[in-house]
């Protein structure tokens, strides 16, 4: 049996219609499911737990963005459930890294016609003694703070209505990039100590994507044993916007201040509060722990 959750006020807010659109054109195919709306912050998680509880569900089709497909992950206990995604968001990274069609009604035949199978090994990431996971990345500093304006802008919605969301993006690099203050960060990596000086960003990453389709970690793969890991440090303000023009096409890792490595257990800390950011999700800490999820999960797409 299907169990679709749809975020109907994600990204460009198609969800409806292509929960519509699949009623119609792939209505032999999912003659028995269930359907849930979101309706807040977390509210997804909670849905997972409840069908994971239920026992009758083979596949959960997510009909949203990265966000939600971030509370679906942290409501799975194991993996004997499969994840299909029709991406309605506002960044779509998720689906970018998983090589999945961005166009939400293509997708959507795709699943219901010419179903591919991958595994996936989500990212595990311990904060204050709590256990999280993340599909695409978790990112720390700048990352963080963009994408907390992000998240709390006032007009993002109608950006995504006139498709015209990448500018979100734009606003928030530009809001923090006269504002962030460097942190000096300890990061650790499969047992290596870096002292981190006048650092604006860390980045630990499943595949390429972050922020949009920037490609943040252009040598990324999808894989059991290690992430990329991307860091930004002792750089120029104004070279801070030339990275940013660049990551979209990953030519930002020619820059000095800019370094890129694979590491398979990643540790951060910093004297004070430091905003991150988990698949869009944002929050503070001083230190957290990021290993591999042991269990791949089967992705369809």
């Amino acid at each position: 049996m299907y169990a679709f959750i749809i975020n109907y006020k994600a990204g460009s807010q198609k969800a409806s219609s292509v929960y519509n659109y699949i009623k119609e054109r792939h209505h032999n195919k999912i003659s028995q499911h269930k359907t849930y709306y979101t309706q807040y912050e977390g509210h997804a998680t909670e849905i997972t737990k409840t069908i994971v509880n239920s026992g009758e569900v083979q596949t959960i089709i997510i009909i949203g963005g990265d966000g939600t497909v971030y509370e679906v992950f942290n409501g799975l206990k194991n993996n004997d459930i499969a994840i299909g995604l029709i991406p309605t968001g506002s960044g779509n990274d998720f689906a970018r890294g998983c090589g999945m069609e961005l166009n939400p009604y293509k997708q959507a035949d795709l699943l219901f016609q010419q179903p591919e199978s991958m595994l996936y090994w989500l990212g595990e990431y311990e904060v204050s003694g709590n256990q999280y996971v993340f599909a695409s990345s978790i990112g720390f500093g700048f990352d963080g703070e963009v994408a907390q304006t992000v998240d709390q802008s006032s007009f993002k919605k109608w950006l995504n209505i006139f498709r015209l969301k990448q500018l979100i993006y734009v606003y928030g690099l530009i809001k923090n990039v006269f504002t962030y203050k460097p942190k000096n960060l300890s990061l650790n990596v499969d047992g290596e100590c870096i002292k981190m000086d006048n650092t604006w960003l860390i980045t630990v990453s499943n595949h390429p994507y972050f922020g949009g389709g920037m490609k943040i970690a252009p040598n990324a793969e999808v894989n059991d044993q290690h992430f990329t890991i991307t860091t930004v440090s002792n750089i120029s303000r104004m070279k801070i916007l030339l990275l940013f023009i660049t990551v979209f096409f990953g030519k930002h890792t020619s820059l000095k201040e800019v370094d890129c490595f694979n590491g398979s257990t990643v540790s951060i800390s910093s004297d004070t509060p430091l905003i991150y950011q988990a698949d869009g999700f944002t929050d503070e800490v001083d230190q957290c722990h990021i290993r591999k999820h042991l269990q791949s999960f089967c992705i369809l797409k």
